[in-house]
């Protein structure tokens, strides 16, 4: 199974990187949160490379553009 790009995008980003296209695309870490139904610290943990859950990756991926 081939690994889909925007899953080496998102892990070579910084946090700040990411923080900033977020801001860029109109959206933060707690409405991808509310839209993935999960809790805002974990869209946090993945942001800040804590905790790498691909379907949270794929959302600020998807959210970034």
């Amino acid at each position: 199974m081939t690994t889909p790009i925007w899953a080496y995008i998102i892990l070579i980003m910084t946090t700040i990187e990411i923080k900033i296209e977020l801001l860029k695309a109109g959206t933060n870490q707690n409405q991808i949160a509310k839209k993935v139904g999960v809790a805002p610290t974990l869209i946090s943990q993945v942001v800040n490379g804590i905790r790498p859950t691909r379907h949270i990756r794929q959302a600020i991926a998807d959210a970034i553009g």
